[in-house]
């Protein structure tokens, strides 16, 4: 469902958030890793973000640590979806998402197994064809998603803003497509807070 749900996904909150105003809040980095810290308890009903931590190494393998503590574990009903400014022009990009160039969108399995999809704008709407994403791996395990890409697949970034949106109460109709309507979000950062900001080193 990954393509649908992206679309459906970033069409429900995007009034809702991501073209809020606000400028990119960046974390000092130690070791090349940096957490961002989101609020809890906005939505109960929703996976709450609490942390992100991310990491690159020497080879340019960026990790996303999403830390989901009450959802310690991944179900059909969830969406993780990463909005990447990565070339961290607001100016570029999708103009009603912070200027997000790619979007990694991580399915729970609803409709088969979990599956993960980069997506890349191309200044009309999000596609996954002819983008690379050979090095796009991810894991979930008690309440963290783990999500890998390699920078080069990302543009080759060097300094990227982003933000997640963590989607729950997503339902199958009976045609087979996912239902939004009974959704329930959390935004990392909180509404009108920009981005957060990372530099890859």
């Amino acid at each position: 469902i990954a393509s649908a749900s992206l679309a459906a996904a970033l069409l429900a909150v995007a009034a809702l958030v991501l073209a809020g105003s606000g400028s990119a809040a960046r974390a000092a980095a130690l070791a090349n890793t940096a957490t961002f810290q989101d609020s809890s308890g906005e939505d109960a009903a929703a996976p709450d973000v609490s942390t992100i931590v991310v990491a690159n190494d020497n080879q340019g393998t960026i990790t996303f640590t999403i830390n989901v503590p009450n959802r310690p574990t991944l179900t059909g009903d969830m969406i993780v979806l990463l909005s990447l400014d990565t070339d961290a022009n607001p100016a570029s990009g999708d103009p009603e998402v912070l200027g997000s160039d790619y979007a990694i969108e991580l399915d729970g399995p609803l409709t088969g197994p979990a599956q993960v999809v980069l997506f890349r704008w191309n200044g009309t709407e999000y596609t996954a064809s002819g983008v690379s994403q050979t090095s796009l791996v991810f894991s979930y395990a008690n309440g963290a998603a783990t999500i890998r890409i390699n920078a080069r697949e990302l543009g080759a970034t060097k300094n990227f803003n982003f933000g997640v949106i963590a989607v729950g109460g997503v339902v199958l109709l009976s045609t087979g497509e996912p239902d939004f309507t009974n959704i329930h979000v959390d935004l990392a950062p909180d509404a009108g807070h920009g981005f957060y900001g990372y530099e890859v080193k």
